[in-house]
């Protein structure tokens, strides 16, 4: 039975990945801050823990392969929004965009690469950016660095890390608990507008959750250092 790590698993993207991977033969560790919002299945377990706590993400890892075994597949869900111009910006805010966005990934990619953390049956590790990491826009420049340099890292890593498969899915704008977090901003009106101009209409969670079990999976086992978008063709425009 395969174990795979969800982190960011209380909502959007991560919450859907545990329902998914709950209906296959795994076992899904899901780590959240609220662990009270993931559901309750024989074969989830949930883990309270703080991205930003780095000093024991190695030891949480090591406490999880402990318990269930060697881990093959780490699922980076965790994120937050940030919108301000950048004039108007505050420091400890584009700080924290980046400890969630890019340090939690970058340290929990570390932990993982370990041998004694990492199954040796096609090991992956995936990360959710964003269209926003390669069509910056004004307001969530933060956001969008962010995501830049998680996909940086992704490159980069996978040549560092092989045979260890590392990739990433940029999805583009999605109606989540996140962008419900700025309703001045995601207005109806403004969601649907974005729609209409989006080629293929906007993406939804499980556009994105489809991707992430293929990059997960034996099917893609020659694809590494890899941002797919899953993005309706937004990029485009």
């Amino acid at each position: 039975m395969k174990n795979v790590v969800v982190v960011g698993a209380s909502s959007g993207v991560g919450e859907a990945l545990v329902q998914a991977y709950s209906d296959c033969n795994c076992q899904v560790i899901a780590i959240a801050r609220r662990v009270e919002l993931i559901p309750r299945k024989k074969n989830i377990f949930p883990i309270a823990f703080d991205v930003t706590n780095y000093d024991s993400i190695k030891s949480t890892m090591a406490a999880i392969v402990k318990e269930y075994g060697k881990i093959n597949t780490v699922i980076y869900c965790a994120g937050m929004q940030y919108i301000s111009p950048l004039r108007t910006s505050k420091i400890d805010k584009v700080v924290e965009v980046f400890n969630v966005n890019f340090f939690g990934a970058y340290f929990f990619l570390g932990s993982f690469s370990s041998k004694k953390i990492c199954a040796d049956d096609n090991p992956s590790f995936i990360v959710v950016s964003s269209i926003a990491g390669q069509k910056p826009e004004a307001g969530i420049l933060a956001y969008s660095a962010s995501k830049a340099a998680l996909e940086s890292m992704v490159r980069g890593a996978a040549i560092e890390l092989a045979p260890i498969r590392i990739n990433a899915v940029a999805p583009g704008f999605m109606e989540t608990q996140m962008t419900q977090n700025w309703p001045a901003v995601y207005s109806s009106e403004f969601v649907q507008a974005l729609d209409e101009e989006t080629p293929l209409g906007l993406t939804v969670v499980l556009d994105v959750v489809k991707v992430v079990e293929f990059l997960a999976s034996d099917s893609s086992a020659k694809i590494t250092g890899e941002i797919i978008a899953v993005d309706g063709g937004s990029r485009l425009l």
